[in-house]
């Protein structure tokens, strides 16, 4: 009897060893577990069509499409976003997947492979969802595009920027709210509402700042570190 019971209580052990280590490391979750507020990335339930989602080209940012999320026991819409492009890679969008009898979200991601591909669509749609904020596009980096007036317009400004704006986003899970800030367009500060972003695992976000250089403000981009 001994013996037995040590075998149970051992196979048992090993049960939650398991469990805990799934989700550590990230490991599915069906839908059919239970609610959640988390996005939940495998469900029996296929997706409803995506959104149409039409935003004016941006030179030197590629548009992320906006995907439906499964989380507190229904689908949400996670608008799209603009990303930076990057030499020699190409975005590959994430979609849901089908497999066997359920859907699986692939993440998207950035490949090695030229050029990054921009879609090119005429005007400029905005697509809102009542249940969850909506990430704002990215910020400029100043220093290294140009407006459209070259000869009026100073890249740098000489005057230090407006106070911040108050912003009291609700706490959002697995997210992490990038503030909003002034940015320095055609000739003058211009305010940019902040959006949030994914967590990602052992890293934090540096919040970006104004910095003085000589007689000059410059806009330090914030980063993940």
């Amino acid at each position: 009897m001994k013996s037995n019971w040590r075998r149970m209580m051992t196979a048992l052990g090993l049960g939650a060893a398991l469990a805990s280590s799934m989700v550590v490391t990230g490991c599915v979750v069906r839908a059919r577990a239970g609610v959640t507020t988390e996005p939940v990335y495998e469900v029996e339930e296929s997706p409803p069509p995506p959104r149409e989602e039409v935003v004016t080209v941006r030179p030197g940012y590629v548009w992320v499409r906006g995907n439906w999320e499964f989380r507190g026991g229904q689908w949400v819409w996670r608008a799209g976003h603009w990303q930076r492009e990057r030499s020699g890679y190409v975005w590959e969008a994430g979609h849901w997947e089908r497999r066997g009898n359920h859907y699986q979200w692939i993440e998207g991601r950035w490949e090695m492979g030229g050029r990054a591909r921009v879609e090119r669509p005429q005007r400029q749609v905005e697509v809102r969802d009542r249940t969850e904020p909506v990430p704002e596009p990215e910020v400029r980096d100043h220093r290294t595009e140009r407006p459209h007036h070259e000869v009026t317009v100073s890249i740098y400004p000489t005057q230090p920027p407006p106070a911040p704006r108050v912003e009291r986003p609700a706490p959002r899970a697995g997210y992490v709210w990038i503030a909003g800030h002034y940015r320095w367009e055609n000739g003058r500060y211009e305010w940019l509402d902040g959006h949030w972003e994914r967590a990602r695992a052992r890293m934090h976000w540096e919040p970006g700042r104004w910095q003085r250089r000589g007689n000059n403000y410059v806009w330090v981009e914030g980063r993940w570190r």
